[in-house]
């Protein structure tokens, strides 16, 4: 019979013997925290409702002044229709079978958004998230993860205090909903901070599974699996997985990030309620989508790449050379995809102005996030 912390946290009317890594977690000093974190993500929708207010309240007295909140929405709201309309027009010659075409229209799209891009609104959301992150003592920088990572890897980042930036998850998943649940869990009533944090990645499921590549009949081993304290308390699938995943148990499961992330994109109250929220992941949406139209298929670009790390490599063509992957050369190709292995996916925020760029260069630094020892530094 599962107690009330096991029913709180698992959730699936398993016990915790029955995750054998886990065997340490009914003498943690923090089994009360988890419990909590657990109510609050997944049971007590009102009480994360009230934590959004707060968000949307930051935003609007974070402007600069002379811009008011309506300004600002209007804004981000242009710019959703700006990528919605340049991702339908790639979208229409995808369909049409020409790639040139494609790349041409993503190409012409990404220098109109440059064009009318007001850096007075840049980095509006992430600025928040940061702060709260600080309060919270998590490391200060925060890693842009662009593929899906090992569960030792991401273990690694965890234990180290480091939030991220998740732009190699997939759409609905939203790149910057961890850390949104984290500042909600920072708002609420739970005493929870970055140790919190790093002590979760000490519970895990990780294995290595076996994937199917989706084009023949070759299986690849990848060890993607973490069915860990983590996904338990905030990355719950919205589907049955395997046997031991954990799945979400209600449309207001804020432990699953798609149900968070698509609750403030999409749904029509909360667009009400935290417009300036709302409006800036709705853009959020729509630039990922815009980016992913012609997605290249990694392991046909270089063999050592896996079969889900083509959205990533699309991700750092656009950042660093405003471009799709497939209208690099192959020099500037080779170097994105030298990058992207060295660092496993986990790329440090880079700043034009701090870490200059030279897309002509012949021998340019890219962007590097963790050394040979697996340690995060910038």
């Amino acid at each position: 019979m599962p107690t009330q912390a096991e029913q709180s946290i698992l959730d699936n009317g398993k016990e915790f013997s029955d995750y054998p890594r886990w065997g340490a977690i009914k003498n943690d000093p923090f089994l009360s925290v988890y419990t909590a974190i657990a109510k609050f993500l997944g049971h007590e929708k009102d009480e994360v409702f009230d934590c959004l207010r707060l968000l949307e309240r930051e935003l609007a007295d974070s402007l600069d002044q002379g811009f008011r909140q309506n300004d600002s929405i209007t804004y981000f709201e242009n710019r959703t229709e700006q990528y919605r309309k340049a991702r339908k027009d790639a979208q229409f010659f995808t369909k049409k079978g020409i790639p040139n075409s494609v790349n041409n229209m993503m190409v012409d799209g990404q220098k109109t958004l440059d064009q009318n891009k007001n850096t007075q609104f840049s980095k509006l959301l992430t600025n928040i998230l940061a702060k709260n992150e600080k309060d919270l003592k998590f490391a200060v920088d925060t890693p842009t993860l662009l593929k899906f990572l090992s569960a030792a890897h991401f273990r690694e980042i965890m234990s180290q205090g480091i939030q991220f930036k998740d732009p190699g998850a997939l759409l609905k998943h939203g790149d910057l909903t961890h850390r949104i649940q984290w500042y909600l869990i920072g708002k609420s009533k739970i005493n929870a901070d970055a140790k919190v944090y790093q002590e979760i990645a000490t519970y895990a499921e990780g294995r290595d599974i076996k994937m199917w590549d989706g084009k023949d009949t070759k299986l690849l081993e990848q060890d993607y699996m973490f069915t860990g304290l983590w996904d338990a308390l905030f990355d719950r699938l919205e589907a049955e997985g395997n046997d031991k995943s954990f799945v979400k148990k209600n449309k207001w499961d804020f432990r699953c990030p798609e149900i968070l992330n698509m609750y403030l994109v999409e749904n029509a109250t909360a667009t009400k309620n935290y417009p300036i929220l709302t409006s800036i992941l709705r853009m959020r949406y729509e630039k990922k989508a815009f980016i992913e139209v012609n997605t290249p298929d990694a392991p046909t670009v270089n063999s050592a790449l896996g079969p889900f790390d083509g959205p990533g490599l699309q991700y750092l063509a656009f950042k660093l050379y405003r471009v799709p992957f497939a209208r690099l050369g192959e020099l500037q190709k080779g170097r994105l995809i030298a990058t992207f292995l060295a660092n496993k996916g986990a790329m440090a925020q880079w700043d034009k102005k701090r870490q200059p760029f030279d897309r002509d260069a012949e021998n340019p630094t890219l962007p590097s996030a963790l050394n040979e020892t697996g340690r995060y530094f910038k």
